[in-house]
């Protein structure tokens, strides 16, 4: 039921502690680029995520991984609180914690998407798992290529590349 919202989305969810898990999910939110709360951000700019967790009990080798996912389910990528800083591996103290990621812009195209949260021991025990838990819609408003579009670029990716030209 907490996925119930108007238009399909729900951009926050606030899940109720459960101190019998070892690492328990307690809100996730994505946050357009001047940091409020959004079911809609702009394929222009960057947007957050914001996780809130609580660790019940020490643990050691754990992580917080979310998933990204295109409407149709098929999972495009996932990020992971360990991947750019490994001592988060390392052991985890009783608290709650809140971490943010940033998602550049530009990084996926126009589209209805999903965030699954996990909350493991890499290849191990899974202490908290919440598949497609938030979904968001991303829309381009004012980019330069949707300007001139006349109408969505094909692609669940909006990277943009740099060509370079050489006349014969």
């Amino acid at each position: 039921t907490y996925l119930k919202h108007e238009n399909g989305k729900t951009c926050h969810v606030k899940l109720p502690p459960d101190p019998l898990r070892r690492m328990r999910l307690r809100e996730i939110t994505v946050l357009n680029s001047r940091g409020i709360p959004s079911s809609q951000v702009e394929v222009a700019k960057p947007f957050r995520v914001r996780v809130s967790y609580d660790v019940n009990q020490k643990l050691e080798s754990a992580y917080v991984i979310c998933y990204f996912s295109a409407s149709d389910g098929s999972v495009i990528f996932g990020t992971g609180d360990s991947d750019c800083n490994p001592e988060r591996l390392e052991m985890r103290e009783p608290g709650h914690c809140c971490a943010e990621f940033e998602v550049p812009a530009f990084l996926l195209g126009e589209g209805h998407y999903s965030i699954g949260v996990n909350l493991a021991i890499p290849f191990g025990e899974i202490f908290d798992r919440h598949p497609n838990v938030i979904s968001f819609e991303i829309v381009d408003l004012r980019s330069e290529s949707g300007q001139w579009a006349h109408r969505r670029r094909l692609g669940i990716l909006a990277v943009r590349l740099s060509w370079n030209y050489t006349l014969d």
